[in-house]
């Protein structure tokens, strides 16, 4: 009636015959355990990953509204002197459009003086 399964107890026949069964199932509800600790872990896991990913979008968008601000000023300012650069250019074209006026205007009153000069003194 007395029996040793390997551990150096001693069980009963009929109780034998149920060990292998019990040890079996015992081994199912480990890895079902540890199956169930490993997914509980992994959600929880994923769960703090999420948390975090949403932590950084949250940071991500409060620093992108303050760059994109910045960003869009520093285009103004890069327009205005874009703008200033094209009014003081076309200006100085202007002015050097007239200056070469003046000097054709002094070019041919003194063509037109010398002409008179040499008239004046040909023998």
């Amino acid at each position: 009636m007395s029996h040793d399964p390997g551990d150096g107890s001693m069980v009963r026949g009929s109780d034998h015959e149920d060990m292998p069964l019990q040890a079996g199932e015992d081994v199912l509800v480990a890895q079902e355990t540890m199956t169930t600790t490993m997914s509980v872990q992994r959600s929880i896991g994923d769960h703090d990953a999420r948390r975090q990913i949403d932590q950084l979008a949250q940071t991500a968008a409060a620093a992108h509204q303050p760059t994109a601000q910045q960003i869009s000023r520093v285009q103004q300012h890069q327009d205005v002197i874009a703008l200033k650069t094209s009014e003081y250019l076309q200006q100085q074209h202007e002015r050097q459009l007239e200056l070469q006026e003046q000097q054709e205007q002094i070019r041919r009153q003194m063509t037109g003086k010398g002409c008179k000069l040499r008239s004046t003194y040909a023998f």
